[in-house]
This record gives C-alpha cells, sequence and structure tokens, in this order.
C-alpha cells in the first residue's frame, strides 16, 4: 500500500518536473510552399544603412540566402513530415511565411525575430510561432566601414538562424 502510494507519488512527480515538449503541428499530407521572407524590420533606420539601392540589396540579399537555407531544410526534412515542398503557389495546400519583425541592436549584437505563420489554403490560420535569432560581430579590430560591419552582422545572423528548429517544428519528434 506504502509502495503503492510512493510510486504514484513519484510518477506524478516526474511528470510535474518533465521538461515540456515544443509545439509540433502536422503538415503530413499537405504541399507545402515557403514564402520569401517580408521584410518588417526596420533596418534601413540603422546607423549606417546605405543610401543606395545597390548596396542595400547587397545586404538584404542575406535574408534571400536565409530563405534558401530554409527552402533547403524543409526538403531535407520532408521524408519525417511527411509533406512535400513545393515552388508553385498554384499547387500548394499550406503557405509558410516568413516575416522578420523589428530588430534590436545593442552593443555589436543584432537581434531580429522572425515570426512564423502557416496558412492553408481554405485561409484558416493554423499556426503562428516567433523565432528569435542573434548576429554578433566578433572580430577583434575595429571594422574597415559601416558596410562592412552591418554585412558581417547580417551574415553573422544568417549562419547562427536556428533553420532545424524552425523545420523541425513541423514534423514529430523521434
Amino acid at each position: 500500500m506504502i509502495r503503492a502510494t510512493v510510486l504514484c507519488v513519484l510518477a506524478a512527480m516526474a511528470i510535474a518536473f518533465a521538461k515540456p515538449t515544443a509545439p509540433m503541428v502536422s503538415l503530413a499530407n499537405e504541399k507545402v510552399l515557403i514564402g520569401s521572407p517580408v521584410d518588417s524590420s526596420g533596418l534601413q533606420t540603422i546607423s549606417g544603412w546605405p543610401s543606395d539601392s545597390a548596396t542595400r540589396r547587397l545586404l538584404l540579399g542575406h535574408f534571400s540566402e536565409l530563405h534558401r537555407n530554409i527552402v533547403a531544410e524543409f526538403r531535407r526534412c520532408e521524408k519525417y513530415g511527411y509533406f512535400e515542398v513545393v515552388d508553385d503557389s498554384s499547387a500548394a495546400t499550406v503557405r509558410v511565411l516568413l516575416i522578420i519583425r523589428p530588430y534590436s541592436f545593442i552593443k555589436d549584437t543584432l537581434t531580429i525575430p522572425v515570426r512564423i505563420e502557416l496558412h492553408h489554403r481554405v485561409g484558416i490560420d493554423t499556426y503562428t510561432n516567433t523565432i528569435v535569432a542573434s548576429g554578433v560581430y566578433r572580430a577583434p579590430s575595429k571594422p574597415k566601414s559601416q558596410l562592412h560591419y552591418l554585412d558581417n552582422l547580417l551574415a553573422d545572423y544568417r549562419r547562427s538562424f536556428p533553420v532545424r528548429k524552425l523545420a523541425a517544428l513541423f514534423y514529430p519528434h523521434r
């Protein structure tokens, strides 16, 4: 009797102190289109942001590269989530939107959250989440120019973005 009570208490404690699992949204049997990132970050207000469009495109190219990395990771994970990544919006049954939220800049760290929205073709919002990533200027010396500084920050942001964590939200953990 006492032994059974102790086991019940231990089981209850194990459940209470269990590590919570991340939420998962199944995309099984869906055709997924991952949209290009929508920039609402306000990066143009950061000190030293270039005024000419060619240089701005160069810096914003890091977000295009991030998008390619995300698509590649989703393609790699198709077998785990039983979904298919498509490039044509007319073939997609689910669309994943990436919205780049307003940045914060403290010392040498640029933090930019990305909001993930999942939209089914029927127009029902089924899922929203935000992933936060940071880029840090780690060079031992002062940057050559403000453009070099911003490019380095955005490159580090792109490299450190948790692409696997993002894709893992859409397939069951093993």
